[in-house]
């Protein structure tokens, strides 16, 4: 019985010296863009002193090549593996045609949670109300219901 005892408590105590009071922090993107953001003067600096200081942009050339998007995303786990996430800032900065910053704007998590307007209009899909595939999927049918028989 005595023995039953001691090996349960040294289980438990590994367990729990184990485990960590420390909450862990993950970042993705670009680390701390708000300082980085300071040192971008509007009307002054050009494309290469923003990728000197942050790299190439994700979004550069998808959008539009005289908008580039950076991103900070700052999350931990709580105790049930759930994802809270502490920073979630995105930098746009506007350049004009010859390549010098005309705006920079940082959205941070609080702009991010605002209220979107979502538009109510459905969309209609020709595809699958058109006969051609109504025609395939019950020939489809038709067949796994004759061969199930």
């Amino acid at each position: 019985m005595l023995l039953i005892f001691r090996a349960v408590l040294y289980i438990s105590l590994f367990l729990f010296a184990s485990c960590s009071n420390k909450s862990i922090k993950i970042i993705s993107g670009i680390s701390n863009l708000e300082q980085k953001a300071k040192f971008v003067e509007i009307e002054r600096s050009n494309k290469n002193d923003v990728l000197s200081l942050f790299g190439s942009a994700i979004f550069d050339q998808i959008i539009d090549e005289n908008n580039w998007f950076y991103f900070e995303t700052e999350f931990t786990k709580n105790f049930y593996g759930k994802k809270i996430i502490l920073k979630n800032n995105v930098l746009i900065i506007t350049f004009d045609n010859k390549g010098i910053v005309k705006n920079l704007k940082l959205l941070t998590l609080s702009d991010l949670d605002s209220k979107i307007d979502f538009d109510n209009q459905k969309t209609e899909s020709f595809a699958v109300n058109s006969s051609i595939s109504n025609r395939i999927s019950s020939i489809i049918k038709k067949r796994l219901e004759n061969k199930n028989k």
